[in-house]
């Protein structure tokens, strides 16, 4: 229960952090096939980041030239060997404040760099990865529909509940692959 009170107070902070940072207008189709950098923000769970790896690999075939920053938090196993030409960043504990929002130093560090694109790949509310993706000033901010979404993104993509998460992961690719 004191976790869920806390997760709400987070919440509550982010959206009056966040409330005069409006979107412009975006073209959708041409911020995302202009894109030049990306942020990618994997998933809390190790199961689910198994099927976000195509997306990552694919974002890594994208922008070569170390225009990828991929953020994975630290309980998690290397996620992957094979990323390369990157900047990888480990959310440790201790980057996390008692209300599940970053702390100054790793959002900081995460405003040091422009990025046209972030994309969350949770599939639930992981509030230190979508409290990153809108602090990162991104002009794309990709995430899946679920509560407090509109908070963080400003492109959602709805994915069936009764679908897997395999299903849900390559939904997405396919759809990023549009672009």
């Amino acid at each position: 229960m004191l976790n869920a009170v806390r997760k709400k107070l987070g919440v509550l902070y982010t959206k009056i952090y966040f409330q005069h940072k409006r979107d412009s207008i975006t073209d959708f189709t041409r911020a995302i096939s202009n894109a030049r950098s990306a942020l990618v923000l994997l998933p809390d769970d190790q199961q689910e980041l198994q099927f976000a790896r195509s997306i990552v690999l694919s974002f890594q075939e994208k922008f070569k030239k170390k225009g990828l920053t991929v953020i994975f938090p630290e309980h998690l196993k290397d996620p992957f060997r094979e990323i390369y030409h990157c900047e990888i960043v480990r959310v440790l504990e201790n980057d996390i404040n008692l209300f599940y929002l970053p702390k100054k130093r790793l959002r900081r560090r995460i405003r040091q760099k422009d990025y046209d694109v972030a994309i969350d790949l949770n599939l639930q509310l992981h509030l230190p990865s979508a409290f990153l993706c809108k602090e990162s000033r991104s002009k794309v901010r990709i995430g899946i529909t679920k509560e407090h979404a509109d908070t963080f993104y400003n492109f959602q993509l709805r994915a069936n509940t009764a679908s897997t998460e395999k299903t849900i992961y390559d939904h997405l690719s396919n759809c990023l692959g549009m672009f």
